[in-house]
């Protein structure tokens, strides 16, 4: 699974009973979507943080909770 943000795409699905897919040109064609580096960077670039936050944290603290994403939390830098 790869997660950007608050979504979470399965890039291995094999399920489809809980979707409106029921043709295998349809399965292919989400697979294929998901598959996708630019699809899964616009859906990314797409997302609110700020506002999605602010609906659990408040306006005034939404931008305190969110974090660069994209870095992977062990990232480390040395400083000389």
């Amino acid at each position: 699974m790869q997660h950007l943000g608050t979504i979470t795409f399965n890039v291995n699905r094999q399920a489809y009973n809980h979707t409106a897919k029921t043709s295998d040109e349809q399965k292919q064609a989400t697979q294929a979507a998901i598959l996708n580096k630019n699809f899964r960077q616009a859906i990314n670039f797409a997302i609110d943080r700020t506002a999605y936050s602010a609906q659990s944290n408040g306006e005034e603290a939404a931008k305190n909770t969110l974090r660069n994403s994209l870095v992977p939390t062990n990232f480390r830098t040395s400083w000389r």
